[in-house]
């Protein structure tokens, strides 16, 4: 039992997420490897309120998030945070046995896999730990169960086990009760591919020649065709450039891809200001869940396909370039609109947080999991740490079909950011072509940025 002066608390936390998403190798698959994590936790909660834990114990993430039925992305994250009452502990134990029981049955139904041989599988394969603290009331509390989690996290075994159809699951082509889940009636067709993502553009100039493409070379192949999805999508690219409403559209940038990630800067500070008050921290949440909803919508509007919108954390693919009626926005415009949407919900005080990113951009052939990882390391190994402690960064690399690449890195708040926006801009108008554009705007403007670097000692920019 707690004191007056500490309470108890339940941290849990649910893996392996990057060994699943690292495993994976088309857009389907890396959507349905993120969501089920989402899944299971989103799960997890409804089964602890149904065996009577009052939803205001559950402290992140808000179990409103239960009330946001098909959100066409994973929302849960993969970590909770819970006071404790007497049996909670017992209760997480049975929510835990009857969620993956739960999936069991939905993959053994989905995928004809024996039920019995997957459960003992997801049993062994997911990580999904939890832990009872009693911590003193401070500002220090949400830091420190995080602390703890961190430190479970790194003593995780993973199965070596064969997969028993887990895998082969998350790749199939055919709609699975993921998508169900996930997506109205009316958008259960198979998770869209990387050309279709990077192509959407086209279909403002004629959304009957465009639709009937897809259709033709996606949508209505059989479930057991065993064509691989760059197979698919060369086919895609082989139609635009040729058909006679669409070809004279078709630009370079219709074959690249941009897949981003991105994440609260200065959270832990400012939850830290929270202390661990249930009033803040729902207000917190509610003002992260207003996001969550306006940045979906921002993305979808710009023809992105969202994986997860965690709030502060989101993981989405885009294409390079989008038209809005007669004007073309590419995926920096993008990634300002959803930070004007961020900014709305804070009042930008010193201290207040802001969203960094990572993106990698790269042909359409190249391999979806390592461009994936690549988006994950820009944010983490560059917009994160070469800027701290202010990050409120971007960093991106671009790899050309010819395999050549280049990075740049820019404080999003910075003089160096400001001028390449300009820049892109003038330059995409002039040639409407993003890759072309992109690369001439950088290497045309490296000497300026550069000046930039070394003329402000606070690093305002960075390209490499």
């Amino acid at each position: 039992m707690s004191s007056n002066n500490t309470n108890n608390y339940i941290g849990l936390t649910i893996g392996p997420i990057h060994k699943t998403l690292t495993a994976l190798k088309s857009t389907r698959a890396l959507f349905s490897g993120s969501y089920i994590f989402s899944y299971i936790m989103g799960t997890m909660i409804q089964s602890l309120i149904d065996q009577g834990v009052p939803n205001e114990n559950i402290l992140l993430p808000s179990p409103n998030l239960l009330k946001q039925k098909q959100a066409e992305a994973g929302i849960f994250p993969d970590r909770m945070i819970m006071e404790a009452q007497d049996g909670d502990f017992g209760k997480l134990e049975i929510a835990r046995s009857t969620t993956l029981k739960n999936l069991a049955t939905k993959i053994s139904s989905d995928f004809g896999v024996d039920e019995t041989r997957i459960l003992n599988y997801l049993n062994d394969y997911f990580q999904i730990y939890f832990f009872e603290v009693a911590l003193e009331k401070g500002e220090d509390t949400i830091r420190d169960i995080h602390n703890y989690m961190n430190t479970i996290e790194l003593q995780q075994n993973y199965s070596e086990n064969e997969t028993d159809g887990l895998f082969d699951f998350l790749n199939q082509k055919k709609s699975s009760f993921i998508i169900k889940d996930a997506f109205p009636p009316n958008r259960r067709n198979r998770f869209p591919s990387l050309v279709q993502i990077a192509s959407r553009e086209l279909r403002s100039y004629s959304k009957e020649a465009y639709d009937k493409i897809i259709d033709e070379h996606i949508y209505k192949k059989a479930d057991n065709d065993n064509s691989v999805d760059i197979d698919d999508d060369e086919n895609v690219i082989k139609a635009l450039k040729t058909d006679p409403a669409l070809k004279k559209h078709f630009k370079a940038y219709h074959k690249y891809i941009a897949i981003v990630h991105a994440d609260g800067d200065n959270m832990g500070g400012y939850l830290k200001q929270q202390k661990v008050e249930k009033a803040k921290l729902k207000s917190f949440s509610e003002r992260l869940m207003k996001f969550r909803l306006t940045a979906k919508e921002t993305i979808k509007k710009y023809g992105g396909q969202p994986v997860y919108i965690g709030g502060d954390d989101l993981v989405f693919f885009a294409p390079l370039a989008s038209k809005y009626g007669e004007e073309r926005k590419t995926i920096f415009d993008l990634i300002q609109e959803l930070d004007n949407n961020f900014d709305k919900d804070f009042d930008r005080q010193p201290g207040d947080p802001t969203l960094s990113y990572g993106i990698s951009i790269t042909y359409y052939k190249y391999p979806v999991n390592e461009a994936f990882q690549l988006s994950r390391d820009m944010l983490d190994d560059v917009a994160k740490k070469k800027f701290l402690p202010k990050k409120n960064a971007i960093a991106f690399q671009l790899t050309k079909h010819s395999g050549h690449s280049f990075q740049a890195s820019f404080d999003k708040s910075g003089d160096g950011y400001k001028k390449f926006l300009k820049a892109l801009s003038e330059n995409i108008e002039d040639e409407k072509d993003f890759i072309n554009s992109l690369t001439h705007t950088l290497d045309f403007h490296r000497n300026t940025i550069n000046h930039i670097v070394n003329h402000f000692k606070d690093r305002k920019s960075f390209l490499a």
